[in-house]
Order: C-alpha cells, then structure tokens, then sequence
C-alpha cells in the first residue's frame, strides 16, 4: 500500500515501483495539501484513488501497463501523438503502453480511479481466448462508455472496494486470481480493439497444457537461452509432441514463436527511440542484423530503421 500528498514524492515512487515515468506541469494555484494518492495492489492489479486540488499537467514518458480510468468528480483531457480524447463521469479511459509522451491535463478538483494490469497479463490472456499469437502492444479504443453499468464497470467497483474494507476477501490469493481473470476479460469484450470480432466467432478447442506453459514461459522471460529440449523439459512432454502441438494449435514451431515475441519486444524498444537497431536487437538475441531485419519487416511492414526514426 502506498499513500501519499506529495506530488515529487508520488512521481518519484511511479518511476520506481510502477515503471511509469510521471513529469509535471504545476497551475499557479495548484496546493499539494489539496492533493491525494491512495495506492494498493489486489494480486498483479494495481488499484489506485487519487484527488487533485488544482490544475495539473502530468506528461506520461514511458509505462508497460495497461490502464482503466474512470473520474468520478471533474475531467481528465489526454492528447498522444495526434489522438485526444477526454476522461469524464460518462467516459471511462483505457491506456495502452506508450513510448512517445503522453499528457494527461487534469482539471481542479478532478477525483479519480484507476486499475493497471501489466501488459504481459493482459496481452497473454487475450491470446489464451484467441488461441493464437498476439504481437503487442494491443491498440485498444482509448474510450469506454460507462453507461448501463456492464460486467466490466460491476467488476470494476468490486476492484475499487479493497478501498472501503480493508479486510476485503480481494487479498485472498484464491478469490483475486478468477476477478483478475474476469475483469481482463470483460474488458476484451467490451473495448474496441482488432481482435474484438475473434472474440465473438467459435472457439476451438483449448491449448494442451504443454502447449499453455511453454507459451506462459517464453512471454514471462523471452531473454532466457531457450531450445527445444529445454522446452520440452519444461512441459514434460517429448521435442516432438511439443513442436506438434504448437504446430497444430500456435501454427508454428515453439522457437519460432520465440522469435516472434523477442520480435516484439524489440520492436517496443525501438519505438522507445533510445537506442540504435543493433543494440535492440542484440538485446533479444538476433545476432545477424541482415535477417533480423527481414524478419522484422515481415511482422510489421517497415523496416526496423524505420521504426527507430519515427521514434525520434
């Protein structure tokens, strides 16, 4: 739990415990007495409340979670590249990862809620529904109609509760993992995004469980020096009922699927735009730069030169 009315010791703690690097902008009349954070985590969901007295510009450098919002009292203006949306009693907001700033605009006396769920939760969970591999970070609609109370905003205010009962059966292991589980999926269910429509199609059967902890395994810690045998090790089964089961449930083999998500995370990095190709690159284990490159221009259409100097 972590609470606090001081805006330079909040921004400080986000940098260190949340991985959001906060900058801020401060109104002439902004008081930090007026100011409040009340920070709690219900199993890998960050909860969090806050109140801010006056005007306050915070621009958001980098996160690697995803986000709800939802203001009970005031407004929440965010701009991002070229999209601007608002944040009010009616409008729920939904962030993705960024790279590039973001700036939210707070406006006087704005009362705030929001849950983070980390990003490797949320995108290996929709691939889990989907049952196919998922490049992200996942471009979700950044608006959520709060009107008609839906599952995701019943759950929500469950979520939000650990705030009123201390003693609340959310800090038990047993009943947080299935409500994580539920809100994640409510919300690929409620919130526009490209695989919305898979959502709704039939479903196939499920993974086997080798198929899951390999999965669960390479996108936890893709820099591990994985190979087959090793693999296989991990889910108990043979190399080659391993690469039969991702080939008939994944559509590739399991350390081609590794290549993808260090695919991705390089390509995250680069649109970081604080570091050269090759550095990424070598990061995540793609040592010949010429095919490295091939590789990342299939998956996403540019080269990964490209990606770097839109960065920048």
């Amino acid at each position: 739990m972590f609470k606090s009315a001081d805006l330079n010791e909040i921004i400080a703690w986000y940098a260190t415990h949340a991985r959001i690097r906060l900058s801020a902008d401060r109104s002439p009349s902004f008081e930090t007495p007026g100011l409040r954070l009340d920070n709690r985590m219900v199993g890998r969901i960050r909860v969090a409340r806050s109140r801010v007295p006056a005007d306050l510009v915070l621009t958001t450098a980098s996160t690697e979670v995803y986000a709800l919002a939802t203001v009970h009292k005031g407004r929440l203006d965010v701009g991002e590249a070229t999209d601007r949306w608002r944040i009010t009693p009616a409008m729920a907001g939904f962030y993705r990862p960024v790279r590039a700033p973001r700036r939210n605009r707070i406006q006087p006396s704005t009362d705030m809620t929001y849950l983070q769920i980390p990003r490797a939760d949320l995108e290996l969970h929709l691939e889990n529904l989907l049952e196919r591999y998922i490049p992200g970070p996942v471009d979700f609609s950044p608006e959520l109609p709060m009107a008609g109370v839906p599952a995701w905003l019943r759950l929500f205010r469950v979520f939000t509760d650990v705030f009123e009962d201390f003693h609340s059966a959310l800090h038990r292991p047993l009943v947080t993992k299935p409500l994580a589980e539920a809100l994640i999926t409510t919300l690929l269910y409620a919130i526009d995004h490209p695989y919305r429509e898979l959502l709704h199609k039939p479903v196939s059967p499920a993974r086997p469980r080798h198929v899951r902890v390999v999965v669960e395994a390479m996108r936890a810690d893709p820099e591990s020096a994985y190979t087959a045998a090793s693999l296989a090790a991990l889910a108990g089964v043979s190399v080659r009922s391993l690469q039969q089961g991702f080939q008939k449930h994944i559509g590739m083999a399991p350390l081609a699927y590794l290549r993808r998500v260090r695919l991705s995370r390089v390509h995250d990095q680069l649109r970081h735009g604080d570091c050269t190709v090759a550095e990424a690159a070598h990061r995540w284990g793609f040592t010949h730069l010429g095919r490295f490159a091939a590789a990342y221009a299939s998956v996403y259409g540019v080269t990964p030169s490209v990606t770097l100097s839109a960065a920048r």
